[in-house]
């Protein structure tokens, strides 16, 4: 039923901020200045399409960065905007071309 597919993917939900968000951000915590970019990048990626548990780890994540280096911070969202419309665009302008060809 839909509301165990629900509990289903929030307890997975739960289980990656757990088991993957949070032993990834604890190291960085306390030198958030010399963090590395593509590292802090791929935590954020990580909040794409999950649930609640994980985005509100990474947005706490992301907020201590702001705080500790607004530079790097900004840094980092450039290079996981990045990230994501190398990995994202593609496919879309493909589908796009696709259905064109087609009609």
């Amino acid at each position: 039923t839909e509301e165990e597919e629900a509990e289903l993917a929030a307890s997975h939900d739960v289980h990656v901020d757990r088991c993957l968000v949070q032993p990834l951000v604890e190291p960085l915590l306390p030198n958030l200045e010399a963090v590395n970019k593509r590292q802090a990048a791929a935590i954020v990626a990580l909040a794409e399409g999950s649930g609640p548990a994980t985005t509100r780890s990474v947005r706490a994540f992301m907020e201590d960065l702001k705080r500790a280096d607004s530079v790097r911070f900004l840094e980092v969202q450039l290079l996981a905007l990045r990230s994501t419309f190398a990995r994202e665009v593609p496919a879309l302008l493909q589908a796009l071309v696709e259905t064109r060809e087609e009609g």
